[in-house]
């Protein structure tokens, strides 16, 4: 399963749990709700800014409203990050430091491999990483940052889906 597939699975599944009368659900959506605002409120719930955010994202392209906040959940606090508005300075620091190099909405943050496996659930050692150079914004990984966005997605699947 992709990325987009896993949203779409999300979303169908909040739908379905709104039109049974789900008070969570209610919640997330308008009080007509269809489809279309299911998957808005899924990928708002992933870090994007709307689904079309996260459409782009997630299909591995970059988007000009940035990365998204998915790689950098509310619970990954406790780590020592270096932050970065600039994705020179953020390669310059990878190249120099080691790590792994993440986008978040407009900025850039290099983090460890304990980030990479206890925060994001994904294998530090995936070849996926190779091919990005250890770069998660590298312009020419769309099809490994697919592939990681898939697994990172699986990895944080609720227990209800």
């Amino acid at each position: 399963m992709n990325a987009l597939d896993e949203v779409k699975t999300r979303a169908a599944l909040l739908h379905k749990a709104a039109l049974r009368g789900d008070a969570d659900a209610l919640r997330a959506l308008p009080t007509d709700p269809r489809r279309k605002h299911a998957l808005e409120a899924v990928a708002r719930r992933l870090g994007f800014r709307h689904y079309r955010h996260a459409h782009a994202v997630l299909t591995g392209e970059a988007s000009e409203l940035g990365w998204g906040k998915l790689l950098v959940p509310g619970h990954g606090g406790g780590f020592l990050n270096h932050w970065f508005a600039d994705h020179e300075e953020a390669t310059a620091h990878l190249r120099a430091s080691g790590g792994y190099l993440l986008g978040y909405a407009q900025q850039y943050v290099v983090v460890g491999e304990t980030y990479v496996e206890d925060v994001l659930g994904l294998d530090p050692e995936a070849p996926e990483w190779w091919t990005l150079g250890w770069d998660w914004t590298n312009p020419g990984g769309a099809e490994a940052r697919r592939t990681l966005y898939a697994a990172l997605l699986v990895a944080r699947r609720p227990v209800a889906c």
